[in-house]
């Protein structure tokens, strides 16, 4: 468990200072970002402002009528920009694994955090629902090639079309083989001088065994 997102998890924080760019503007963190919403006539005033002076600001500004119905989705979009736009910060959050994310807080932040014991905890869980997307989208992709999921009327598991990463070219697909209880790569057939590297046979066994892993870790929830 992770419950204080300060020290060597601090990038955690609405309050770390990066980029965030949010509906054409560039803020200095995603605490700014988010206060800017709240009243959209004066989004330019949060631009340049560090994360505690924008928190300040927008206790001051009329916000709109619907705030509390919009702020939670808001907030969820602005921290997964956060981490789609930093890549450095996308690797650390994965990094912390299958951690549960609570922001314990002493400021009884009891909406977005945990204070005492008792909180809603929304965005710690954002967090997670972010890590979990950012995982499967790491899966999905590697440096040589990229893996297409696509759904199957009438079938419980997907496809995925392995291809390559530069040229889009397809190259076969990954599929689950019943017979042996796994995922298998099935390489284009309409090729027959198809030859794949050491790197690329790295990716696909790597790929066949997380999705292996993820079906038998499925069936043992049930």
């Amino acid at each position: 468990m992770i419950d204080k997102f300060d020290e060597e998890y601090s990038f955690l924080s609405n309050y770390y200072p990066c980029k965030v760019i949010y509906n054409g503007h560039t803020f200095l963190s995603s605490e700014a970002a988010y206060q800017s919403q709240k009243d959209p006539s004066r989004i330019e005033e949060f631009i340049n402002l560090e994360a505690d002076d924008s928190k300040h600001l927008g206790r001051k500004v009329n916000v709109r009528p619907d705030w509390e119905e919009v702020k939670l989705p808001i907030m969820e979009e602005i921290v997964r920009a956060k981490f789609e736009q930093n890549k450095d910060l996308a690797e650390k959050l994965i990094a912390t694994g299958d951690e549960e994310l609570i922001e314990g807080n002493y400021w009884h932040d009891c909406f977005w955090g945990v204070c005492n014991g008792q909180g809603e905890n929304h965005l710690g869980q954002i967090l997670m629902q972010i890590r979990s997307e950012l995982k499967e989208k790491s899966l999905m992709e590697s440096a040589y090639l990229k893996f297409e999921k696509k759904d199957r009327p009438g079938k419980k598991l997907p496809i995925y079309i392995v291809k390559n990463k530069t040229t889009d070219f397809e190259l076969g697909i990954v599929k689950f083989c019943g017979a042996w209880r796994k995922f298998v790569f099935n390489p284009n057939a309409d090729y027959d001088d198809l030859i794949f590297d050491a790197n690329c046979l790295s990716d696909i066994i790597i790929f066949l065994n997380d999705k292996t892993a993820e079906w038998r870790a499925g069936l043992n929830k049930k």
